[in-house]
């Protein structure tokens, strides 16, 4: 038996899609930003801020950080 695990997470802002979407959580944060349609011209990807639960779990400065690690989502 294969189980495959996946979270169920909201994407807010200029993205082309907000919406929630069903990812693995050990696919990068760059790949979920993409699930959503992708960053729109308006977008400021430096100005990423990562929430859950109402708490800020990475500031902008830790998700630029991420994004050029390709830090996955359960990191």
């Amino acid at each position: 038996v294969r189980v495959n695990v996946f979270s169920r997470i909201s994407v807010l802002g200029e993205v082309r899609s907000i919406d929630f979407f069903l990812v693995a959580p050990d696919r990068p944060i760059s790949e979920l930003i993409m699930a959503a349609g992708g960053p729109t011209q308006l977008s400021k990807l430096d100005e990423l801020e990562v929430r859950r639960n109402r708490r800020v779990v990475l500031t902008p400065k830790q998700s630029r950080q991420a994004l050029r690690e390709g830090r996955t989502i359960e990191e």
